[in-house]
């Protein structure tokens, strides 16, 4: 398996859903939040009621994820290179 494969299955699930608890944190809907994390209202409330994402990020990585909703910058970009971090971490 590629490594973007195991990031996928177990790395980009705990971001998506630390990120959908910031982002709830501030005030948006399930519906937004799943348009900005370019998934469904279904896949946000199972990241909210903590049903997907069980893997635990660090304090570094909790404080990349809170910079990325303050400022605004829930991009690809930015959430690849997180997820990448992530990635060579846990050495997947």
């Amino acid at each position: 398996m590629f490594k973007c494969e195991v990031s996928a299955k177990k790395v980009l699930p705990i971001i998506r859903k630390e990120l959908a608890i910031a982002m709830k944190g501030t005030g948006m809907r399930t519906g937004e939040i799943a348009k900005v994390l370019e998934t469904t209202p279904a896949a946000v409330s199972q990241y909210l009621s903590g049903k997907r994402g069980h893997l635990v990020l660090v304090e570094k990585e909790l404080k990349k994820i809170h910079k990325m909703v303050k400022t605004s910058k829930v991009d690809h970009e930015t959430v690849c290179s997180l997820c990448k971090e992530v990635t060579n971490r846990i050495r997947v």
